[in-house]
């Protein structure tokens, strides 16, 4: 009687992982930080996020990044802008060009005098803003699935994931990847009370 045989070969290793925005050397100094600050404090005292420099080569952050990240935490003030002194004029540096320096202020208007205004004072407290997200978010353009890769009619929020995002979102390989949580079950009361199920495959909250 004839057996037939299989043999397993075994895979390729991966190669190197890279992306498609090409490779980026780090910073030379690693402990390169940039400090946001309140303009309402001291400086002594104000500093309230500390980001790090890690978009170029000599230290930077990238601007509207950090702008961003800030104006979250001031309760969604999408309007403020950086300042390299705590009354100064917005940065000469574009959306989109490298915060070179260390100190930055982050301030809601053109009124010096406006320098106190409310912060968040934890995830918690945070609302997330539906309808209202920053421009430079909003305009720009969602990715478009590939033809053989289009939703199920039916699928588990982890297919739907695996179906849009195609490959990792930090390294762009496409085999190997596993689905991740982007909200921790710690905050599930943050997303309940947020809504923030209409941004998943459930039709409605959860009650109770």
């Amino acid at each position: 009687m004839n057996i037939d045989q299989i043999y397993l070969r075994p895979r390729s290793q991966y190669k190197t992982p890279s992306h498609e925005d090409g490779e980026q050397n780090l910073p030379i100094d690693l402990n390169h930080r940039v400090y946001l600050r309140h303009p309402g404090y001291s400086d002594t005292g104000g500093i309230l996020m500390v980001l790090p420099a890690l978009d170029h080569p000599q230290g930077g952050i990238h601007h509207e990044t950090a702008r961003i990240a800030y104006a979250i935490v001031a309760n969604n003030r999408w309007e403020g802008f950086l300042t390299e002194i705590r009354t100064g004029g917005r940065t000469a540096v574009g959306s989109d060009g490298i915060l070179r320096g260390k100190n930055y202020y982050f301030r809601v208007s053109k009124d010096a005098t406006d320098k106190k205004y409310p912060m968040v004072p934890s995830f918690a407290h945070w609302r997330f803003p539906h309808d209202n997200l920053p421009k430079s978010w909003t305009s720009c353009e969602p990715y478009k699935l590939p033809l053989d890769r289009q939703l199920p009619r039916q699928s588990s929020l982890a297919e739907a994931t695996l179906a849009r995002d195609v490959s990792c979102r930090v390294t762009n390989h496409i085999k190997g990847t596993e689905h991740a949580h982007l909200v921790p079950r710690s905050e599930e009361r943050w997303f309940s009370e947020n809504s923030m199920f209409q941004y998943t495959n459930q039709q409605r909250p959860r009650l109770g």
